[in-house]
C-alpha cells in the first residue's frame, strides 16, 4: 500500500514533532518567569512606596507634638491623639511630660496605613526632647526608630 518513499517522508516529520514541542516549553517558561519576575518587582516597589509614606506620616506627628512643646512647655496629651493624611494614612501621637525624667518629654508617634480598619505598613519614631522651663529652650535629645 506504501511505497518505499512515502515512509520516508513519515518517519521524517516524527522527529521535528519533539523539536517543536520543546522549543515551545522553553518559550512558554521564559514568558512565565518573565511575568513572576515583574509581579515581584512591582510588589517590592509598592511596599518600599508605602513604608516611605508611613515614615513620613509619623515624622509629621513628631514634628507636629514638638510644635506644640514648643509653644506650651507644659503640653502631654492624656491619651493617644490620632492626625489624619487622607488615603487611608494616619498618624497616632502619644507626648509624655517629664518622662525619663523630669525636664524631659517624650514623643511616640505612630504612623501606618489602614484599610479596611487594619493597620498595614506601621512605623514608629520614639523622641526625646530636653525643655528648661526657665529658659523656656527646647533640645533635641534623642531620634530613634523603634
Amino acid at each position: 500500500m506504501f511505497r518505499q518513499k512515502d515512509k520516508k517522508f513519515t518517519r521524517s516529520g516524527v522527529a521535528a514533532l519533539p523539536v517543536i514541542l520543546l522549543t515551545s516549553l522553553i518559550v512558554v517558561e521564559l514568558v512565565i518567569a518573565g511575568v513572576l519576575t515583574a509581579y515581584l518587582l512591582a510588589s517590592t516597589t509598592l511596599g518600599a512606596r508605602q513604608a516611605n509614606r508611613v515614615l513620613a506620616a509619623a515624622q509629621a506627628g513628631v514634628s507636629d507634638a514638638a510644635m506644640k512643646i514648643t509653644r506650651n512647655k507644659d503640653f502631654f496629651t492624656s491619651s493617644t491623639s490620632t492626625l489624619s493624611f487622607g488615603d487611608n494614612l494616619y498618624a497616632e501621637v502619644v507626648v509624655r511630660k517629664d518622662y525619663p525624667i523630669a525636664g524631659k518629654h517624650e514623643i511616640k508617634s505612630t504612623g501606618y496605613i489602614s484599610t479596611a480598619g487594619i493597620r498595614r505598613f506601621s512605623r514608629q519614631l520614639q523622641v526625646i526632647l530636653n525643655v528648661n522651663s526657665a529658659t523656656g529652650k527646647v533640645e533635641l535629645e534623642s531620634f530613634n526608630e523603634i
